[in-house]
């Protein structure tokens, strides 16, 4: 039997923690017609002062890091 819990939010900030790409698979073939893949973005974030060139990350939030972290989240 497959076992299943909830992820912490500790454990996901480990696996996602330094991703610089996402791999999606996909398939190929003469048969396929269409393949889209829309509305995905990843917001990246550094400190600093906000400016017209620089808007503020909405979906980045402090890291509220255990012992040996520390950055964005």
């Amino acid at each position: 039997p497959r076992i299943s819990r909830t992820v912490t939010r500790e454990d996901f900030l480990d696996i996602i923690y330094d991703i610089h790409y996402i791999l999606i698979k996909a398939t190929y073939g003469n048969i396929m017609r269409q393949s889209r893949i829309s509305e995905i973005s990843m917001e990246v974030a550094e400190q600093g002062g906000i400016t017209a060139v620089t808007p503020p990350a909405r979906l980045i939030e402090r890291c509220d890091c255990p012992p040996g972290y520390s950055g964005l989240s």
